[in-house]
């Protein structure tokens, strides 16, 4: 019963932390505007994927070229067949597969 205390309960711990930082990362992520996909960078990279998430951009903050874009040009572009993302609210033209801003599928 020792050796399995001294083999197994240390890495449950590990697993636990390393759950645990899977989880702030993809939290930190997603409240940039990101996908959930970085639980995983959180989980094989600990603390420095958080990190990471904490000093990558956020997506959903506006650029200057974006606030230089009128109402009456996105509905202009949405009247030629642009498209609003789902994700982060963005206006695209209807050439663009992606979102320019989040860069999330325009049918995810």
């Amino acid at each position: 019963m020792e050796d399995f205390a001294m083999t197994v309960l240390p890495l449950l711990g590990v697993i636990a932390a390393r759950l645990a930082f899977g989880f702030w990362a993809m939290r930190v992520a997603v409240k940039k505007g990101r996908s959930s996909n970085w639980f995983f960078f959180g989980f094989f990279c600990g603390l420095v994927g958080v990190i990471v998430a904490y000093a990558v951009p956020d997506v959903t903050a506006q650029s200057p070229y974006d606030r230089e874009r009128t109402a009456e040009a996105e509905t202009a572009m949405l009247a030629n067949g642009g498209w609003r993302c789902k994700h982060c609210n963005y206006v695209n033209s209807k050439q663009d597969r992606n979102c320019r801003s989040c860069d999330i599928g325009r049918f995810d």
